[in-house]
């Protein structure tokens, strides 16, 4: 065990310098049945599948001691020089384990086209050096010993010295998107007339599962455009093959996901001619390229080569007017997907008590989170009317100790508040449903206990909920949880008088409540036999 686990670590160190590794289990076996011997003798070989040159690195294990060893391309028939290759030697040490590592030009693609089993794939041999003449490329000894170790597999090599069909688009580490893709190619010194082009998903080196070909292309073709719409997005390898020659392109990405981006601490609110600095998080499933940042007064920023998957965007700025500028984050990954997204800046003389942000593109369930200097809905939504298109409460109107919810609203026109509607106040305590044209940011400042800015906020006075649904919100600026939010609607035991809190899209909330926030709330129904026909919520 702890031998395996050396070699395991020694091996992930010389690993780290290949490109695109394939692992080959290299095993003794029984050289009349073929049968692998599980005795513990074994090896592992890492290997790019295509290149210029043949990078490998190898570990084995449980060989003969302090002797040369040969790693091979054993090419049928017999001898195996056919034309077979020497790949690299190594010494084993006094346990009998074996570490090497190269990058060899083998001058001939992993099956040569005179190799036997040209149609399968290459034969990957690990064997004595003494039982091996590398002038002539061939195995001297039979039958082997328990100590030579051969493929569990056959191998696939592109050595793109030696293809005739060399691909100029895709190359490998490309990445696409789309829903064509344009190959291009070129020949060099070909044979043959013409070639069929395949694709596989996830390999260039298995010999099985190529899809049927997209086409046979003689040589006069150098082009072709490639229906990829129905792929997955992932890792893909294109071949040329006629049974001879052939050309791969190495694995290529097609990617045609859009990268996520998520503002942090939106929306923003600075004092005029002071710094602020935008965050946002962004995502990609494969790599970020770049990002643009647009700040809403003419300036921007770019920043390129980003080659992440995930990046934290920090951009400080300084605004010069008052105002509410809209900031226009596009992000682009490697394949040229791209998004966007907006967040707004408000710009102001002093710092308010609070914001929501409000949004076109869906409904908002929003409370304020505090008393508002004056709750005349006309007040408190004077900064958001040019946007807004209609709010809407559900409140109690309580008559004769009963209490009825009611749909209540006011909407705009195009430069006041329309006659209709009977919304007349805006409180803490009830949330509030609003539809907007643009996105824009609701602010304000609370009504203080002594009218002083610098003194407490004033405390809002109870709301009253009824059996079954209501809109509420909770009072303050930091987040609470249910129960403390909530505790006014608790019994002397700690029962809750309500059954679930919901957000927005009727998902229920467990935990926390969060300032701005608006919520429906389900109040279980109370027995006939009580006084009031209501909850009293004290916020």
């Amino acid at each position: 065990m702890k031998k395996n686990l050396i070699l395991s670590i020694l091996m992930l160190s010389v690993m780290l310098t290949l490109v695109s590794a394939v692992t080959l289990t290299l095993e003794n076996k029984n050289s009349t049945t073929w049968d692998v011997i599980v005795d513990g003798t074994y090896g592992e070989l890492e290997y790019d599948a295509v290149g210029s040159e043949f990078v490998y690195s190898l570990t084995a294990t449980g060989l003969l001691t302090t002797i040369g060893y040969s790693l091979i391309y054993y090419a049928d028939p017999w001898p195996g020089n056919n034309p077979g290759a020497l790949i690299g030697t190594g010494i084993t040490d006094s346990s009998g384990d074996l570490i090497m590592s190269g990058n060899t030009e083998l001058d001939t693609m992993l099956p040569s086209e005179d190799d036997e089993n040209f149609a399968d794939g290459a034969k990957i041999w690990l064997i004595p050096s003494s039982a091996y003449n590398a002038g002539t490329n061939s195995v001297i000894v039979w039958p082997p010993t328990t100590q030579w170790l051969f493929e569990d597999e056959l191998i696939i090599y592109a050595d793109t010295n030696e293809a005739c069909v060399v691909f100029t688009t895709p190359e490998e580490g490309d990445y696409v998107n789309g829903n064509q893709l344009n190959i291009v190619w070129n020949y060099d010194s070909c044979a043959s007339t013409s070639y069929d082009l395949q694709y596989k998903e996830g390999t260039c080196t298995s010999t099985d599962d190529w899809s049927d070909p997209l086409g046979n292309f003689g040589t006069s073709s150098t082009e072709y455009d490639w229906d990829i719409s129905t792929l997955d997005d992932g890792e893909y390898c294109l071949k040329f093959s006629n049974g001879n020659d052939r050309g791969f392109s190495g694995l290529f990405t097609i990617d045609n996901e859009n990268p996520t981006i998520e503002f942090t601490d939106a929306p923003y609110f600075v004092v005029k001619e002071n710094s602020i600095t935008i965050t946002a998080d962004i995502e990609d499933n494969e790599l970020i390229e770049s990002y643009e940042i647009e700040f809403g007064d003419s300036n921007e920023n770019d920043q390129d080569g980003i080659d992440s998957s995930t990046y934290s965007v920090s951009e400080a700025h300084t605004y010069a007017s008052e105002g509410k500028y809209i900031v226009t984050l596009t992000v682009t990954d490697e394949a040229g997907n791209s998004a966007t997204e907006t967040t707004m800046v408000v710009v102001g003389e002093e710092q308010p008590d609070w914001m929501v942000p409000l949004y076109a593109n869906r409904m908002n369930l929003i409370s304020i989170p505090l008393v508002p200097e004056d709750t005349d809905y006309r007040e408190v939504l004077d900064g958001v009317r040019e946007n807004l298109n209609r709010i809407w409460a559900y409140t109690c109107d309580l008559e004769d100790d009963k209490c009825e919810n009611d749909w209540e609203f006011r909407k705009t026109t195009t430069n006041s508040w329309s006659s209709s509607g009977s919304l007349n106040d805006i409180v803490p305590g009830y949330g509030y449903i609003v539809f907007m044209d643009e996105d824009d940011v609701l602010y304000g400042n609370a009504r203080t206990v002594t009218g002083d800015p610098e003194d407490a906020p004033m405390i809002p006075s109870e709301i009253h909920l009824s059996n079954g649904y209501n809109l509420i919100g909770h009072f303050g600026t930091t987040t609470q949880t249910i129960d403390n939010a909530l505790a006014s609607l608790k019994s002397l035991s700690d029962d809750a008088y309500w059954y679930k809190v919901l957000d927005v899209n009727w998902e229920e909330v467990i935990g926390n409540l969060e300032s701005g926030e608006g919520y429906w709330i389900s109040m279980k129904h109370l027995p006939d036999t009580v006084t009031e026909d209501y909850y009293t919520y004290y916020i």
